[in-house]
């Protein structure tokens, strides 16, 4: 009979953010003596950097080896709405898109002061030249609302809303 030890925390490998500590914790009953590779022997660990982590933790069956890396990860992110845009074929801001830096756009729905869609786009074709509903006429000036859900770095999902004021 051949048993394998699971580890004792239920990751592989991290990602941590640059600047950020994090707190691994062995869930309590599963061992009774713990040494870290920092030689702390708690049953938790505070990491502040990305080196590899190792616990050699004890029960009545033995004395298992776990390792763990950390990498580092850019955390930073953000998204940038513009408030206007003047798509009269001037060359200049005549489309409307959000700017992105480590999100993901998962939906963008415009809406006429009618609450009409007309535009939907995702991360692929999140441009709005102005036309609306599958470019069948152009949108008249005016304000329109726009709702954008997206996931960020940690994969959760979020969403905004805002106006847009659309010039001629």
């Amino acid at each position: 009979v051949t048993y394998t030890e699971q580890a004792p925390v239920d990751y592989e490998d991290w990602a941590q953010c640059f600047g950020s500590t994090m707190t691994i914790t062995v869930p309590p009953g599963l061992y009774w003596a713990y040494d870290w590779s920092d030689g702390s022997t708690a049953n938790t660990i505070t990491v502040t950097g990305t080196e590899p982590i190792q616990l050699n933790a004890m029960n009545s069956c033995g004395s298992y080896f776990f390792e763990w890396q950390v990498g580092p990860t850019d955390c930073l992110q953000s998204i940038y709405v513009p408030n206007s845009f003047t798509p009269n074929d001037d060359g200049r801001n005549d489309v409307w898109f959000p700017e992105t830096y480590n999100v993901t756009i998962l939906s963008i729905k415009i809406f006429n002061r009618w609450g009409q869609k007309v535009f939907e786009g995702d991360e692929e074709s999140k441009v709005w030249t102005g036309n609306a509903f599958n470019g069948d006429y152009y949108s008249p000036d005016g304000a329109y609302t726009y709702q954008i859900t997206y996931k960020d770095h940690s994969i959760e999902t979020h969403e905004i809303r805002g106006h847009i004021v659309l010039i001629r």
